[in-house]
C-alpha cells in the first residue's frame, strides 16, 4: 500500500482493449496489416486502432491500483486505508477520430464522468499529466474526489466522423491515500 499521499498510477497505452473484439465490424486493419482491426496495431511506444467511418467503439485500460493492505491472505492488517480519485488524464493522437467521453470504474461504480466532450488532435505530451491548469483539455479533475475500494479502469469512448486511427500513449490517475 502506497504510504499516506498523492500518487499518479500511469497505465501503458498497449494495455488499451476495444470494448467488441473479435465480432464488431467496425474496425478497421491499420496501415493494412492483418488482426489489427481485432487487436489493434501495438508497438513499443503503445496501441493504434483503426475505426470506419461513422462509428463508435469503446477501448478499456485496467489498473492495478492498491485500495487495502493485508498481512496474509485472509485477514486485513488493521483499517481499510481509503483510496480516492482526484484527476484522470489521457495522452493519445488522433487527427479525424473524437474522443466522445472518458468514464472511470471501481468494480461495478462508476466514479467519475466526463460527459460529452469533443477532443482530437496531438495530446502526446507527458507533462500535461502534471499540469494543474483548467486549461489543458485532456487532463480532467474530479470534483469532488472519489472514494474507492476496487481496483480501476478507465473506458474511453471514440467516435469516427470520418475513417481513421487513434493511437494510444497513456493514461493515468491521480490517486490521493490516506490512512
Amino acid at each position: 500500500m502506497p504510504r499516506p499521499g498523492v500518487t499518479w498510477i500511469m497505465q501503458h497505452g498497449n494495455a488499451a482493449v476495444q470494448e467488441n473484439i473479435g465480432w464488431w465490424e467496425g474496425m478497421g486493419r491499420v496501415a493494412g496489416r492483418g488482426y489489427t482491426d481485432v487487436v489493434g496495431d501495438r508497438r513499443g511506444w503503445g496501441a493504434t486502432f483503426r475505426q470506419l467511418e461513422q462509428q463508435a467503439a469503446v477501448y478499456h485500460f485496467p489498473f492495478t491500483s492498491p485500495v487495502m493492505e493485508f498481512d496474509n491472505l485472509n485477514q486485513a492488517a488493521g483499517p481499510i486505508h481509503s483510496a480516492q480519485l482526484m484527476r484522470v488524464g489521457l495522452l493519445f493522437e488522433s487527427i479525424s477520430l473524437q474522443v466522445r467521453r472518458v468514464d472511470v470504474w471501481a468494480g461495478e461504480s462508476r466514479l467519475f464522468t466526463t460527459g460529452p466532450i469533443n477532443l482530437s488532435g496531438n495530446f502526446r505530451t507527458p507533462w500535461r499529466f502534471f499540469d494543474a491548469s483548467p486549461f489543458v483539455p485532456n487532463v480532467f479533475d474530479v470534483v469532488p474526489a472519489a472514494t474507492f475500494l476496487s481496483p480501476l479502469n478507465i473506458s474511453v469512448i471514440v467516435f469516427a466522423p470520418n475513417e481513421g486511427n487513434i493511437r494510444f500513449i497513456q493514461v493515468g490517475a491521480l490517486i490521493r491515500y490516506s490512512a
